[in-house]
């Protein structure tokens, strides 16, 4: 199922995390007509979506953390496992420390005072599904990858890090691996590809 969610700044947050909820109650109505499985199901995302994806997952796996949101959520189906690529996952510590961050313009202003939910660190928990964490040398947001393959791994969720290209390839930037042409791409996406079937 590939979907996209509404924007900011025109809907702010928590608007995405509502729509990618949307999406996982449809997929439990709509399960037989499409003919989904809903104990295999793996979830992707780039860039702002996994940001997202990740906060959702924190959500679907922390109790405690969902009841914050009030959301609805689906009860029938398993995330096996996730691809999270070129994201911030440690959203408090971006705000805080990168100025002018686009995240800004998503968060309400009290949201980025307070943190009431969207500080997720704290979220994430040993039932969070096992995640495959990739970036490269020139994504911008690099620095963010490593220390959350870090944080899961210390909680026991099954996961893996990679880094791709090299310091001379600086075309090899933020989600690279969208351009199937280029070499790193193709190894990324199949890489990804492998992760997920081990877990099927």
């Amino acid at each position: 199922v590939n979907f996209s969610y509404r924007l900011a700044p025109e809907h702010l947050y928590p608007a995405a995390l509502e729509d990618v909820n949307s999406v996982f109650l449809w997929m439990e109505r709509q399960a037989e007509q499409y003919r989904i499985d809903l104990q295999r199901v793996f979830i992707v995302g780039d860039s702002a979506g996994a940001q997202i994806a990740s906060q959702y997952l924190a959500i679907l796996t922390n109790e405690a953390y969902a009841e914050l949101f009030g959301f609805s959520l689906p009860r029938k189906l398993r995330v096996r496992a996730a691809a999270l690529n070129c994201g911030v996952y440690d959203v408090r510590k971006y705000v805080n420390e990168t100025k002018n961050a686009p995240i800004k313009q998503y968060l309400p202003e009290e949201e980025q005072n307070a943190f009431h939910t969207a500080d997720t660190i704290q979220a994430f928990t040993d039932r969070f599904p096992p995640a495959f964490i990739m970036t490269s040398h020139y994504d911008f947001l690099k620095q963010w990858a490593e220390p959350f393959y870090q944080l899961l791994r210390s909680k026991g969720v099954p996961c893996e890090y990679h880094l791709y290209g090299a310091p001379e390839k600086k075309e090899i930037g933020h989600v690279f691996h969208l351009n199937i042409r280029t070499e790193e791409a193709q190894l990324c996406n199949t890489e990804e590809c492998r992760f997920f079937r081990k877990f099927l």
